[in-house]
């Protein structure tokens, strides 16, 4: 007997700063059978971060100011949905 194997679903969370000329294509990366919800917390962008999000359908968290990457990133477990999120940067 063999047990059937699930593809594991993945929520991402972007920390994001004026990210409008680079957000289209990252997301566009993301393997879509594997990610089923994308959350942006955008730190304060005042580029097209927050217009690039919302035509993507992304679910967003919004700083009224730039905090810098540090509160991003304590911001982003807050966002994810679950018990489990495991940071990573590039």
């Amino acid at each position: 007997m063999s047990a059937a194997r699930s593809t594991p679903k993945v929520v991402v969370v972007m920390p994001a700063y004026n990210a409008g000329r680079t957000l289209r294509l990252t997301y566009e990366e993301l393997p879509k059978d594997t990610v089923n919800l994308v959350i942006l917390v955008d730190d304060g962008s005042t580029d097209a971060t927050l217009d690039v999000a919302r035509q993507l359908g992304l679910e967003i968290f919004v700083h009224n100011r730039n905090y810098g990457y540090g509160r991003r990133a304590r911001r982003s477990p807050r966002a994810c949905p679950g018990g489990n999120f495991s940071p990573t940067d590039s």
